[in-house]
């Protein structure tokens, strides 16, 4: 028996980054004289009261994460900012504090993790990436609201409509839920004057930001991702005012850093002002830290058009 024991404590500790509870090996019946004596031979390192972590399991940021869910009542998950890193939502600033949503109030005090009771939470807003518990894309990002400005919010939340994670319905079933919690009149502002199906049509995380500054400046609003057949070449542009014949290209580092893709680039555009239209091109450097000036040029360049 005691093989026996060891061969189904082994695989649990596998199964979770390297991490076991007392209560979990309890569940799955191994003696609590298994649990000692991995702990007494140092194949087990007791992190806290009932948490046990293998010290030939390589640490990491999420094995950290897992251990404060699993110290906190069953049903919680990684929430707040760790949950937004979790789901790559990148314009979220990264937070030092491991942040965990919790069903119940808990006692548990562990330093660098903050836990915030949820009870309006309901089954089936903890989702799983890989072994970790984490709060919906649609709750991380409610639970973010409050803590970022508006302008982080929007490229959030247009990166999870983005890429599929969330929906605008489902973000409002969210808010239904916490009517005047922190943050969560900017997310109503945003989901007003949104088109879902315009925005998942955007391709890149770049593209989602440009989109998100031509909101934020207040300008009229492009079909992105648009093809056009130029007789000289066929070309899918970033992004294009049609009434205006204008195109703005975002160019990232990823798909532009080459001779190549440079030599591309030229041709393309040669082939668009051939074919009458207005092409104004950017770096991704400029979309940091020039926004004024772009937001001057196309501006410029819309109302031009307008007066023709």
């Amino acid at each position: 028996m005691g093989m026996a024991h060891d061969y189904k404590l082994g695989r649990l500790v596998r199964s979770q980054l390297g991490l076991c509870t007392r209560t979990q090996s309890d569940r799955i019946g191994i003696p609590p004289e298994t649990l000692r004596n991995w702990a007494r031979g140092g194949r087990l390192i007791r992190i806290r009261d009932g948490l046990f972590r293998d010290p030939a399991v390589a640490w990491s940021w999420n094995q950290d994460v897992l251990a404060a869910i699993l110290s906190a009542p069953p049903g919680s998950g990684a929430s707040h900012a760790t949950a937004a890193r979790l789901w790559r939502l990148e314009s979220v600033p990264r937070d030092p504090v491991i942040h965990v949503a919790t069903p119940t109030r808990t006692r548990a005090v562990i330093p660098g993790v903050c836990f915030h009771r949820a009870e309006y939470m309901r089954r089936g807003d903890i989702a799983k990436l890989g072994v970790i518990p984490v709060t919906s894309p649609g709750w991380t990002l409610v639970h973010v609201a409050g803590s970022v400005d508006e302008v982080v919010l929007e490229e959030c939340v247009l990166e999870g409509v983005r890429r599929g994670i969330v929906t605008v319905d489902a973000l409002r079933a969210c808010l239904a839920l916490v009517p005047n919690g922190h943050g969560t009149g900017a997310m109503r502002r945003l989901l007003t004057s949104f088109d879902p199906a315009e925005i998942r049509r955007l391709m890149s995380t770049l593209e989602t930001q440009f989109y998100a500054f031509l909101r934020r400046y207040r300008l009229p609003l492009p079909r992105v991702n648009v093809v056009i057949d130029t007789q000289r070449l066929i070309a899918k542009v970033d992004a294009r005012w049609e009434h205006a014949r204008l195109v703005v290209e975002i160019d990232g580092l990823r798909f532009h850093a080459t001779r190549a893709h440079k030599r591309y680039d030229d041709e393309r555009q040669n082939a668009l002002v051939l074919a009458g239209e207005r092409v104004l091109r950017y770096d991704a450097s400029a979309l940091r830290s020039e926004q004024d000036r772009m937001a001057r040029e196309i501006g410029q360049a819309l109302v031009v058009e307008v007066r023709r």
